[in-house]
């Protein structure tokens, strides 16, 4: 399976990891340039695997509400700090990098 079948499929995570494991577990053993070609591939490969997983945002608060909790107003994509608005720009891909986000389990 290469990275273009990954990204032409849009496979789930599960078969992502599954591909990455079967196809790549020898991969030390292929000798020279094959080997070089290899772990390019297999770096491709987690490094779409870890933006197709959704990770939460880091947030910022700058104030209370009146109830004495922290008001988040501000959210950063983990992978590269890109800038959100909390409730008005919350994109499932972040437009920068392409991290998959979760919004989940934010209060608005």
């Amino acid at each position: 399976m290469t990275l273009e079948d990954i990204m032409s499929e849009k496979l789930t995570n599960d078969k992502t990891a599954k591909a990455v494991e079967s196809n790549y577990r020898g991969l030390l053993e292929v000798p020279g340039t094959e080997r070089d070609i290899e772990q390019e591939r297999y770096i491709k490969l987690n490094k779409l695997e870890r933006l197709m997983t959704p990770q939460k945002p880091d947030y910022e608060a700058d104030g209370y509400d009146d109830k004495g909790q922290l008001v988040y107003d501000t959210a950063y994509c983990p992978n590269c700090q890109q800038e959100y608005e909390v409730g008005y720009d919350n994109p499932e891909h972040c437009h920068n990098c392409g991290q998959a986000l979760d919004w989940s389990g934010m209060e608005e």
